[in-house]
């Protein structure tokens, strides 16, 4: 029973990777951040007995993250929404917030908030943000928290290492619809 908690956040972990391997997997190597964050959230519902709403402004810019990258913001990711389940403020009704972005100068920007408080000490980096900020590459981008107005707000603010997915060409759209149909084998 002790070591519960440290065994879930270790499933946590590797569902994360699993994830992100079924993710570039249907998406010939590209992880795209919309449909990641997406399947973080509804695993997250399936799971908890909480109210996580899901706002993704990034629709007509399909973000996809460098190989090297992916894992450690997947892992990031997924820990900022767990955190925030976990340190929500369980008499207030709004549950966890999560948007993805396009900030003004064109990076991807993943917000994560709940009603609650930071404890002393936690927007400088002890504990769990020191540890993911570790994974997050420099010119991957920057994690923050913040308190605001009742709520705590993890931002992951993507720098351009975050690109935006190439367009499919045609041929590679007929190909993957001819072999959906059974047309190709």
């Amino acid at each position: 029973p002790r070591a519960a908690p440290a065994l879930r956040a270790a499933i946590r972990q590797v569902q994360a990777m699993a994830l992100v391997h079924r993710l570039e997997s249907a998406h010939d190597g590209d992880l795209r951040l919309a449909p990641l964050v997406r399947a973080m959230v509804e695993a997250l519902r399936r799971t908890e007995d909480v109210d996580v709403r899901f706002d993704n402004a990034l629709r007509r810019a399909d973000w996809a993250l460098p190989e090297p990258q992916a894992v450690p913001i997947a892992l990031i990711a997924n820990e900022l929404l767990w955190n925030a389940v976990q340190h929500r403020d369980r008499e207030a009704a709004d549950g966890v917030r999560v948007s993805l972005a396009r900030a003004d100068d064109a990076t991807a920007v993943l917000s994560v908030r709940n009603r609650g408080s930071l404890r002393e000490g936690a927007a400088a980096g002890e504990g769990g943000l020191g540890l993911m900020r570790s994974l997050l590459a420099p010119q991957a981008g920057v994690l923050e928290l913040r308190p605001e107005g009742g709520w705590v707000e993890a931002r992951l603010r993507l720098q351009p290492a975050a690109r935006r997915a190439p367009a499919r060409s045609a041929s590679r759209r007929a190909r993957k619809s001819s072999t959906r149909r059974g047309l190709v084998r």
